[in-house]
């Protein structure tokens, strides 16, 4: 079975200081028994790669979104 995290957003005024590992860790650990495969939802600039790629997240598939005008 597959978990997929979404959205981890923290506020500027509070980056850089963990938060965002923490929420993540937390919820991956407390689900991990229920999973087999989590993956992460990543739009293309995010400053947090690097944060992602020291958790254990590997690039994966490009999803391609369609805006209706």
């Amino acid at each position: 079975s597959l978990m997929t995290i979404r959205f981890v957003v923290v506020h500027p005024d509070y980056q850089k200081q963990g938060i965002a590992h923490r929420l993540m860790s937390y919820g991956i650990h407390t689900l991990h028994p229920q999973y087999d495969h989590v993956t992460l939802a990543v739009t293309i600039g995010n400053p947090a790669h690097g944060l992602y790629h020291r958790m254990g997240f590997a690039s994966g598939a490009t999803t391609h979104t369609l805006k209706r005008t």
